[in-house]
């Protein structure tokens, strides 16, 4: 079993590392949205779910050697795809829909290989039980399917701390595809061995037992059930936490690690049959549901990241250990291995599409993780109760009481009773405030612990189902009050939060837990410059003496918002804006009022602005001195998903010729995770211009939002302007830091 164990191991370990490799080339066509990986994942899954089909059908019948000839010729032809780089072909045009372009180039260049890799696990482990007349071997088939879940995990992991820090994205695809070839030669070599040898029967066969009894149809839903849930879950988790919670780059590896090592939990150990048992894990997993629903409503919907990540970490990883225990210890006898298989990728595929595609056109925000967390307290529920069934009963109505009182009680102290039932508020009972709250943790995880002990455990699974409900509800209470309009597409879900101060009406954009602009909408304060964009902020002050010394200005803009620049444009000056996202074109031009009054010719360009600004170089749109930028600001650094496209070599010399001889490229670099800042003086330095850093700290509490702008420019009379020597600090060069190109870059290198 070494040789075809080893085989498995390494199908999986390139299966989840070809898609960060893969992902990251194609990241710059499309704007560097998180979207992008989101459609990758979904891709990933369905053709999971082909290969698993093809595995089944391969091998329903045993003895045929005609599957072993067609399985070698599909290795050899997919050699011919390598090396899995995109034609340039693929790049999208700006009237293109992204998800569906995303979709054909991977299947173009990936397709055929990874759904060879998907297929080779249940393949192999099927052939196994074939030719395999020992009980014990029969009995550990399983456990080959945690070895492949931990080879993907490896795989994932070794991605961003041991390949992207020394390899070219060219070299990475490069390196994957001979890794490729080489999986392809051992692959054959065991086909081979495997095809000329006689099949042994079935140890049922040999022992004169009877054939297991086909898995019923209820089985089947409900294997396609419980995988499609534990995947909603890992991707409305990773879309909650790298939204809404935190914008830090690469956060969703933390997520889809935990979901694959929970594979290996519920498929390895106690001899093949998994750590899942009913009675250890339903109990937490119900009370880490319930606290995962609490971290959606807490605080406005508004946690702290250091009590939110955990909180969703722990919740994801006992979520999908429920799951997929229910999974594991259904299991059938490997004769019905690959229908096992096939139903567990439908699942998977079945819960990325419903979270990639459906929620996407039906929800306006994200609310499919309270519906997942709500169908997690539900299958814990009937898990219990299934549990219960075999010991002497207690009552159903003893275990709605106890719930309905327990549910009241949390809520009573955590002050999140609905209002219609809370009408005088009773702060002195909301003790759960500072560390009191641990506390009170501490004691609902004891009371959870007795109750199970008592065989009450029906009634722990109750509360956490009639707290997640109700905490649900205060999640999309949380999210209206207050909010204007809400639009989701491709590139995520942008909200228009409305405010008073006084008599001023304010309105606030927001993408997940990053503001792109805020306005008093009342005039004339309605043109007052906010957050980022001050007029002492580094583009406020380019702006203003620019307009001292030139005149009517030219300014391009990459990213708008909620359109805050345009109100520093002049009669006379052009303001020609870049803008990846149509929904926020719509936003700036219907909810905000800064386009609208701006006294400058207003010029807008939908889709990725590198590939934008590329198409106009190429047809001569800036070869005049005339035509060309005063001032570019280039505004896309302060989320998630940072478009490193846009800070490269190659990007920096586009710009450069976007630009009059003494203009200025001014960079938004505030982040809260990355330093920015030594990564465009390294370009800078490189293409022979000077840079300087505006960290603006407004000592006034209001709209004004500190903000750190690198200004780069070849002017020496612009930087030695009082207002800019005396508020701009050099870029100070990280040591080890190379210039990042469009085939090398790393954001592990810059975090804070």
């Amino acid at each position: 079993m070494l040789a075809p164990a080893l085989t498995i191991l390494l199908s999986s370990f390139l299966l989840f590392l070809v898609q960060p490799i893969i992902a990251k080339q194609i990241l710059p066509w499309f704007g560097g949205s998180a979207g992008v990986w989101t459609i990758c994942l979904m891709f990933f899954q369905l053709v999971l779910l082909l290969g698993y089909t093809y595995a089944h059908w391969l091998t329903r019948r045993r003895a045929d050697s005609r599957q072993f000839v067609l399985h070698i010729l599909l290795l050899l032809v997919s050699c011919l795809t390598l090396p899995i780089i995109p034609a340039p072909f693929w790049k999208p045009g700006h009237d293109t829909e992204p998800a569906l372009q995303i979709l054909g180039l991977l299947a173009a260049t990936v397709g055929l290989p990874y759904f060879l890799l998907a297929s080779t696990a249940p393949l192999l482990q099927r052939w196994l039980s074939d030719a395999t007349n020992s009980s014990i071997q029969v009995r550990s088939i399983y456990r080959l399917f945690a070895l492949s879940n931990l080879g993907s995990l490896v795989g994932l992991l070794s991605y961003p701390f041991a390949i992207e820090p020394f390899a070219t994205v060219h070299v990475q695809a490069w390196v994957w595809s001979c890794a490729y070839a080489l999986f392809v030669v051992c692959l054959v070599s065991y086909v081979c061995r495997r095809w000329r040898r006689p099949d042994l029967f079935h140890l049922q066969t040999l022992s004169g037992a009877a054939p297991e009894a086909a898995p019923s149809p209820v089985l089947y839903a409900y294997w396609i059930g419980c995988a499609a849930l534990g995947s909603a879950l890992l991707l409305s988790v990773t879309n909650q936490i790298t939204q809404n919670v935190a914008s830090i780059p690469f956060l969703w590896i933390v997520p889809l690690s935990i979901y694959l090592l929970s594979f290996v939990i519920c498929f390895e150990g106690r001899s093949g049959r998994g750590w899942y048992q009913r009675r250890y894990w339903i109990t937490p997993a119900m009370l880490a549901t319930a606290a995962m629903a609490w971290a959606l409503s807490a605080n406005q919907a508004n946690l702290s990241i250091y009590l939110a990540l955990p909180v969703y970490a722990v919740g994801l990883l006992l979520g999908c250990v429920m799951c997929h225990g229910e999974l594991a210890r259904s299991k059938p006898n490997p004769e019905y291995l690959t229908h096992f298989y096939l139903s567990l990728a439908a699942g998977g595929a079945l819960g990325g599409l419903l979270v990639g595609l459906v929620a996407p056109q039906v929800f306006n925000s994200y609310w499919e993780m309270p519906l997942a967390l709500v169908a997690v307290a539900g299958l814990g529920v009937y898990g219990c109760s299934e549990e219960m069934r075999l010991l002497p009963r207690t009552s159903w109505t003893a275990n709605c009481i106890i719930a309905a009182l327990s549910t009241a009680l949390i809520l009573l102290l955590l002050g999140a009773l609905p209002s219609a039932l809370d009408p005088y508020p009773l702060e002195w009972a909301k003790i759960v405030k500072g560390d009191a709250r641990w506390g009170c943790a501490a004691l609902l995880v004891m009371s959870a612990l007795l109750l199970q002990k008592y065989r009450l455990s029906r009634a722990v699974a109750l509360t956490a189902l009639l707290c997640t409900l109700t905490f649900d509800w205060g999640y999309y209470h949380s999210l209206s009050t207050g909010t204007e309009l809400v639009v989701r597409n491709f590139y995520g879900a942008l909200r228009v939060e409305g405010s008073s101060a006084g008599a001023w009406h304010i309105r606030t954009l927001a993408h997940g837990v990053v503001v792109h602009g805020t306005q008093i909408m009342e005039p004339p304060l309605s043109e007052m410059p906010t957050t980022y964009y001050g007029e002492s902020s580094g583009i406020g002050r380019t702006i203003l003496i620019e307009h001292i010394s030139v005149g009517s200005l030219r300014i391009g803009s990459i990213g708008l918002g909620a359109g805050t620049l345009a109100v520093y444009a002049r009669p006379g000056d052009l303001f020609r804006v870049y803008e990846l996202n149509p929904a926020v074109v719509d936003i700036a031009q219907n909810q905000f009022t800064y386009l609208k009054d701006s006294k400058a010719r207003i010029e807008l360009v939908l889709g990725d602005a590198r590939l934008s600004l590329e198409r106009e170089i190429a047809q001569g749109a800036f070869n005049r001195p005339e035509q060309r930028f005063d001032i570019l600001s280039v505004d896309a650094f302060s989320g998630d998903a940072i478009p490193v496209h846009l800070l490269t070599r190659e990007a920096f010399a586009s710009y450069a010729r976007l630009i009059t001889p003494d203009g200025v490229i001014a960079f938004h670099l505030s982040n809260r995770y990355l330093d920015l800042a030594p990564v465009v003086g390294q370009i800078a330095r490189d293409a022979g211009f000077q840079a300087v850093l505006v960290a603006d700290r407004p000592s006034a509490i209001g709209l004004l939002s500190p903000s750190d702008w690198a200004l780069v420019t070849r002017s020496t009379t612009f930087l030695q302007q009082p207002e800019i020597t005396a508020y701009s600090t050099p870029i100070v060069p990280r040591s080890g830091l190379p210039v990042w190109t469009d085939q090398f870059s790393n954001l592990f290198q810059i975090l804070k």
